[in-house]
């Protein structure tokens, strides 16, 4: 994170950054994701706690073993289990 801060980039990727953090840790992660984010740049955000996901990001994109199964923006689902249930759907038709 603070290469990708020194080195001003315009795309940061975060793979599970919030793992093993605490409640505050994990705070501090999503402010400096928002602020990123409200600087014009973008952060992928890599994460397996859908509350997490959900929270964080603006779009989502399901993958499947590299595959892009799926893409929409968060104002498509209503909540992290509706997004759930878009994962779950478009896996199932995937097999």
């Amino acid at each position: 994170i603070a290469r990708a801060i020194y080195n001003d980039a315009e795309l940061i990727v975060l793979d599970e950054p919030t793992t093993a953090l605490s409640l505050t840790e994990t705070q501090k992660v999503f402010d400096f994701v928002n602020n990123v984010k409200s600087s014009g740049k973008s952060v992928l955000f890599i994460g397996h706690n859908i509350y997490h996901v959900y929270d964080i990001c603006d779009r989502f994109i399901i993958l499947d073993r590299g595959e892009v199964l799926h893409e929409l923006n968060k104002s498509q689902v209503e909540s992290p289990e509706k997004l759930m249930a878009v994962m779950k759907k478009a896996v199932d038709a995937h097999k």
